[in-house]
């Protein structure tokens, strides 16, 4: 298919193809990807051709690469810990999101940044007090990698809604200082 610009995020399609892709590193790198090619047609025009070679090892070092490596095996690890333990707990056959919302529940000390709450293993798996939440809103920075995500209780989220953190809460010095204080400990 031959197309003028790389399609939007916010397109129903491109949508459903994003969240099909099943390695958010894959789904940031697209995005990047598009960015810089509609502002390079936005510059120069439409291309003849564009060829793009992605190889995440190249001309990395043998003690990096392996660093990597360890660093791969270390996450595989974790996930099947997270496995174990929800289906110990009575979640049969966790699903992708099950694992990453019990690994950023161990990440943030099964607390909510935002309020210090302690998030028991119910409150989030069977009542759906607590649930994921962009750091920086997807709406934002198409981001929906771990990195950009926690834990919050639900009305938190709602009341975030898509603002920064900062933005959210950065006009009451104490909560701000509070939750700079949670993070940090």
């Amino acid at each position: 298919e031959i197309l003028d610009r790389l399609p939007s995020p916010a397109s129903r399609e491109e949508q459903h193809r994003i969240r099909n892709l099943r390695n958010p590193t894959v789904a940031r790198t697209q995005n990047e990807l598009r960015k810089v090619v509609n502002n390079l047609i936005d510059l120069y025009g439409k291309p003849d051709r564009i060829r793009i070679e992605l190889a995440r090892e190249v001309g990395l070092s043998k003690r990096r690469r392996e660093e990597m490596h360890a660093g791969i095996r270390k996450q595989e690890g974790r996930r099947r810990k997270a496995t174990k333990d929800l289906e110990e707990n009575g979640i049969t056959a966790p699903s992708r999101d099950d694992v990453e919302k019990w690994l950023l529940w161990k990440e943030s000390r099964e607390r909510c940044p935002y309020t210090g709450d302690q998030i028991g293993f119910d409150a989030l798996f069977r009542e759906g007090r607590y649930e994921v939440e962009h750091i920086w809103s997807r709406s934002r920075c198409f981001d929906n990698g771990f990195r950009n995500k926690t834990l919050c209780r639900r009305e938190v989220n709602l009341a975030k809604g898509n603002r920064t953190p900062f933005e959210f809460l950065g006009h009451d010095e104490n909560e701000w200082a509070a939750i700079q204080t949670r993070l940090n400990d």
